[in-house]
């Protein structure tokens, strides 16, 4: 036992290094970091925790719980990327905990230490923990419920009333962070727990503090928000599950051939050196494997295997149908990927080569901590900390201006909200005016001495154009997809014209 706990607490700590190094080294990338990282900090700044915005404007995209980890880490250690991005380090090192858990659940500790490595190491994994997204949170619930449902399998009485509630605490927190892709595995536990109960080995799921605790930690905000919101709950239905599931609505890889671009890669590939085990898995499992009448027998004749087969597919086929797709939609079912590759390497070797186990864990850790790093010092065009600090930084009398932009946040981030966003059209999402009024401001009556407007694309141009048309002479900066034009309001020639 005390081995057991020693080698459990060296593979925890190398994941705890793997998942916290450099995590706030890399700048916050558009669009989706800046999306997140500008929310959590307008969150503090209005002090409004409970209606989560995005531009000063109500966002009701993702319900708030990891807008508030992000707020309260950033309350601790500041504004900046490494109190945006240490949540999901600590929420990562919880799911490896989590994972030697179920794992040692279903079958022995041996599985569940080797479960935890792999999961910790996988290169998958420790880019969705640096990356600032919802799902890393996610899949820490879905890991946690799923760990307090087979602990209930395993206990009785009171102990698994406990961890029965507990599974609909985490429940709850799952869908207070993304809403209802938490339900995904709720849904495999069900109707696990089903066919679980007609062997005569199953629990009470539906107990009266269970439901109360997930009615209170998943559904009150919900029920709040809709009540002072008219239309919200349309919305959410509409928008937020029909049409990111039925359409390409959002542009996220909506082609039917990325099932098999983006998903499949990540399922046999997202381990990294830790796939070989698919070839130990595939060899001693051929027959089962090639012969559905032996595959169906294996998998319902092992509870465990059962679970995580459903575990694994039905999420999957469920994001595989839907049209919005994205690399990390599938981190909460990566946990069974990292079981059942730690089973098969189990069960290939009748005596496991400790010492090869131990030398390739450390070995791919060294390796993915060294990835983040050079992460960190890669040149992207996505970085807005790169491009912020190539621009004015708000200060005395400076007004900063993004045009034509309501998907990138993050220069706004790093500029603490002091950024005025215009377009050149009427009726463009989050925008607080039109172009044409900022610019007949400063060739008319200027309020301040320096303006800075910052475009991207085809807009840059359309910008340029309508200066020189009116003679107002200023300075260009070009960084990465951003062009900046910094105009001296008093050194600028007035003219009797107006943009229209």
């Amino acid at each position: 036992m005390k081995t057991d706990n020693r080698n459990l607490g060296i593979v925890l700590l190398v994941c705890a290094v793997v998942a916290f190094a450099f995590q706030g080294s890399r700048g916050i990338y558009d669009t989706t970091e800046g999306r997140y990282a500008e929310g959590a900090r307008e969150m503090i700044e209005t002090g409004n925790w409970m209606q989560p915005q995005l531009g000063y404007e109500p966002h009701w995209t993702k319900p708030p719980l990891f807008y508030w980890a992000e707020g309260l880490s950033m309350k601790i250690l500041g504004q900046n990327e490494w109190g945006l991005r240490i949540p999901n380090a600590i929420m990562a090192l919880i799911l490896c905990g989590a994972v030697y858990g179920i794992a040692a659940s279903m079958w022995d500790p041996k599985t569940g230490l080797i479960a935890a490595a792999i999961f910790g190491t996988s290169p998958y994994v420790v880019a969705g923990t640096n990356t600032l997204s919802t799902d890393m949170m996610l899949a820490g619930w879905a890991g946690l419920s799923v760990l307090c449902y087979w602990r209930g399998i395993k206990s009785d009485g009171g102990r698994r009333r406990l961890w029965t509630a507990a599974m609909w605490g985490a429940t709850g927190l799952g869908f207070l962070t993304k809403g209802p892709p938490m339900l995904l595995v709720t849904a495999v536990i069900i109707i696990h727990n089903i066919v679980m109960r007609r062997r005569g080995a199953g629990i009470k799921l539906f107990t009266i503090e269970g439901l109360g605790i997930f009615a209170v930690s998943g559904l009150g905000w919900y029920i709040a928000s809709v009540v002072t919101n008219k239309g919200l709950i349309s919305y959410w239905l509409k928008d937020e599950v029909v049409n990111r599931v039925a359409s390409d609505k959002f542009g996220r890889h909506g082609e039917w051939y990325a099932v098999f671009t983006l998903y499949m890669p990540i399922v046999l590939f997202g381990a990294g050196v830790w796939m070989v085990a698919w070839k130990d898995i595939f060899a001693k499992y051929k027959k089962q494997m090639t012969c559905l009448g032996e595959l169906r027998r294996f998998v319902a004749g092992d509870d465990a295997v059962l679970f995580l087969a459903m575990w694994l597919f039905l999420p999957l086929t469920i994001f595989c149908v839907s049209k919005s797709r994205m690399p990390l939609y599938l981190l909460p079912i990566f946990a069974p990927v990292a079981i059942v590759l730690a089973r098969g390497m189990v069960r290939a070797q009748e005596e496991l080569n400790w010492k090869g186990f131990w030398r390739a864990f450390l070995v791919t850790a060294v390796v993915c901590v060294a990835g983040k790093a050079m992460c960190a010092e890669l040149n992207s065009t996505r970085d807005a900390r790169a491009a912020a600090d190539c621009f004015l930084k708000p200060a005395g009398d400076i007004e900063s201006i993004m045009l034509n932009n309501h998907k990138d946040f993050g220069i706004q981030f790093y500029f603490g909200g002091r950024l005025l966003r215009v377009s050149s059209e009427p009726n463009m999402p989050m925008h607080d005016g039109l172009l044409a009024d900022k610019i007949n401001e400063i060739n008319s009556a200027p309020r301040h001495e320096l303006y800075q407007i910052i475009a991207k694309g085809l807009g840059s141009d359309d910008l340029r154009d309508k200066l020189e048309e009116l003679g107002i002479g200023y300075k260009k900066e070009v960084i990465g997809h951003y062009c900046g034009y910094i105009i001296h309001s008093t050194k600028t020639r007035k003219t009797a014209g107006e943009v229209k």
